[in-house]
């Protein structure tokens, strides 16, 4: 009997372990959304191109590799689907079961993709670009360009590498420094890229605090992340910027003021960063929109981050500090009151 049930055992478990089916990747909704967004800016690039009366400069480069990514993420949605499908004890996976290939394939993948939309971004949001011409385009290549550093870095962390969260843990404010990075590389090479449209005697005062904002918060916030991980050249190992103390906020405070003057400055009305497109700039010329409008609000949001996750930091430790204190104190009372017990038994 006991012979019987160990075989109908052994049957049921071979019978599940076949129809057991795998599972999705769990980046596939990433991937599918890449593709939605791909798609849109695609066909809107095409018509572009499409119009003989409009200029597309720039739409061939930016048509290419969207092809290319759109391709891309079609591939993996669909070798996904079709390899859940499969069940356990099948034939070997193939190419596109990422979620089960047991090399770094999916990696290489992303960091293509990555790679992919940077050029997409630059080639479509520079100053006059074609992202001007529709909401679609401009929205889809900025999303996408999220999308794909969010994925990667879900891999990465999925596969224990090196992630954002690693890169970040050590301060509250690094992910704000990053922002500010970031944000601040993208307004200064769009005033450089349309620095000749853009100047006149009456902006001239916009574009160069535009400049100066976006230089110094580049090198600052880039200095400040080094010293972080202790890697600031202009320092020596043993004497990295205190930037956990009040240099951090002095610095954080400092960048906040000149992105307030940037801001009014350069988005104010009829200024060349007012709005995202040119509906409001004809006077221009053949301006057409930049990445001005948005990425100065958000060099501006980065420094608010930072100073309110620099306070945060500081109010924690500080309660941290009181807690150690007080039971150092606790214990510094018990072991007077021990030591006063063990004389009273000594006498």
């Amino acid at each position: 009997l006991s012979l019987k049930m160990t075989e109908n055992n052994k049957a049921d478990s071979s019978t599940q372990t076949t129809t057991q089916r795998l599972e999705f990747n769990p980046r596939v909704g990433g991937y599918a959304f890449m593709t939605v967004f791909s798609l849109a800016a695609l066909f809107s690039i095409a018509l572009k191109i499409a119009d003989p009366t409009a200029t597309s400069r720039g739409c061939a480069v930016s048509l290419t590799f969207l092809s290319v990514a759109t391709a891309t993420c079609i591939l993996v949605v669909l070798g996904d689907f079709f390899n859940s499908n499969r069940r356990l004890g099948d034939e070997p996976a193939n190419f596109m079961d990422l979620k089960n290939a047991k090399d770094s394939r999916e990696k290489y993948i992303l960091i293509a993709l990555f790679l992919s939309q940077v050029i997409i971004v630059t080639s479509t949001t520079f100053v006059g670009g074609v992202a001007y011409s529709a909401d679609n385009i401009y929205f889809s290549v900025w999303v996408n360009f999220y999308l794909s550093l969010y994925i990667l870095n879900d891999w990465m962390q999925e596969k224990n590498e090196i992630c954002f969260r690693d890169l970040t843990h050590f301060s509250e404010t690094l992910p704000g420094w990053y922002a500010l990075l970031l944000s601040s590389t993208v307004v200064f090479g769009s005033v450089l890229n349309g620095v000749e449209i853009f100047l006149n005697d009456q902006t001239r005062p916009a574009v160069a605090i535009a400049i100066i904002a976006g230089l110094i918060s580049m090198i600052i916030s880039s200095t400040v992340i080094l010293s972080f991980y202790k890697l600031c050249l202009c320092c020596s190992r043993e004497r990295q910027l205190p930037v956990r103390g009040w240099w951090e906020f002095t610095l954080s405070l400092g960048l906040a003021i000149l992105w307030i003057a940037e801001v009014v400055m350069v988005t104010q009305f009829e200024s060349f960063g007012a709005t995202a497109s040119s509906s409001r700039c004809h006077e221009y010329g053949d301006y057409k929109g930049s990445n001005l409008y948005y990425f100065s609000w958000m060099s501006f949001v980065a420094t608010g981050y930072i100073i309110s996750q620099w306070k945060a930091e500081r109010a924690l430790e500080f309660a941290q500090t009181n807690e150690s204190g007080v039971i150092a104190s606790e214990g510094g009372v018990a072991d007077t009151a021990t030591s006063k017990e063990q004389g009273d038994s000594d006498i």
